[in-house]
């Protein structure tokens, strides 16, 4: 995980990242410090999560990138992850990025049959 902080024209602006643990860009979080106050955050393997709260408001929301593990023998790592999250915090959850999983073979970018994964 690597905190960054950039200095844009109207507003600082930090983050947080996840490594690639494959083929793939990895997660990224950002937000903009002169409104979101970062609570707390949590990494996983394959899930990265921050708790914040607008300024000026007590409620607290959670915000999740997500790249699902592509090797179905991790995949049983995946929702206990997101369980994790779903224990540790309150309020309300967003949650986004690549699932790496899809519940109808229409649902792929080449077809295909149904399988095991599925």
């Amino acid at each position: 995980m690597h905190m960054l902080r950039e200095v844009s024209p109207f507003h600082f602006v930090e983050g947080v990242s996840l490594p690639s643990n494959g083929a793939s860009w990895g997660i990224w979080l950002f937000w903009d410090v002169a409104k979101i106050e970062m609570v707390d955050y949590w990494v996983g393997l394959f899930v990265m999560s921050m708790s914040g709260r607008i300024k000026g408001n007590a409620s607290t929301w959670v915000v999740t990138g997500v790249y699902g593990p592509r090797d179905d023998s991790l995949f049983r790592l995946f929702p206990e992850e997101l369980n994790s999250i779903w224990e540790r915090w309150e309020g309300g959850w967003c949650i986004g990025g690549d699932f790496n999983k899809v519940l109808e073979p229409f649902d792929r970018i080449r077809g295909g049959r149904k399988t095991r994964g599925m």
